[in-house]
């Protein structure tokens, strides 16, 4: 279950999480790679890590939202622009970031063109030069993002925080 704060929306209402901070999906089949990943984000950012491809698909419709969604350019079976195409698709709102093995041009300008990432690095991937960038795509997102898919009438019942 996704960590956060207890939030009781009434005596009979369903109990549901907050996200504590800002969510991002990082999607690589190296698993190392995707450790590094979420050691490096975990102090800012509650990071969803999958090692498969079709998982993340998943993660993305059912355990978003996500203020960021990086993934690898080499994922298995489904290549990471096409995932990311899929997850502009589904978000238009939510920020790509595609890691890439090197600098390759090519590869480069089809994850622009055809997935809209708004940025681009390098491995091996530097924990300061990934954190930079996470920030920097994340930055521009609205504070609020990550509420977009409430139902609305959370926001017209009164709500308590439950003690712990």
């Amino acid at each position: 279950m996704t960590s956060g704060a207890e939030v009781a929306l009434d005596d009979h209402a369903e109990t549901r999480w907050a996200p504590s901070q800002p969510r991002v999906l990082a999607v690589d089949q190296d698993a190392e790679h995707l450790a590094l990943i979420t050691r490096t984000l975990s102090h800012h950012y509650e990071v969803q890590a999958e090692t498969n491809v079709f998982q993340a698909l998943v993660a993305l419709e059912e355990d978003g939202p996500f203020v960021l969604v990086i993934c690898d350019l080499r994922t298995g079976g489904v290549d990471g622009v096409e995932f990311l195409e899929r997850a502009l698709e589904a978000h238009p709102e939510t920020p790509r970031m595609l890691v890439l093995n090197e600098a390759n041009l090519a590869d480069a300008v089809e994850a622009v063109n055809r997935s809209r990432v708004r940025a681009l690095i390098t491995k091996p991937v530097d924990p300061l030069q990934l954190l930079r960038r996470v920030d920097e795509a994340t930055a521009e997102c609205s504070p609020t993002i990550e509420y977009d898919t409430f139902d609305s009438d959370l926001f017209e019942q009164p709500v308590a925080l439950a003690s712990g």
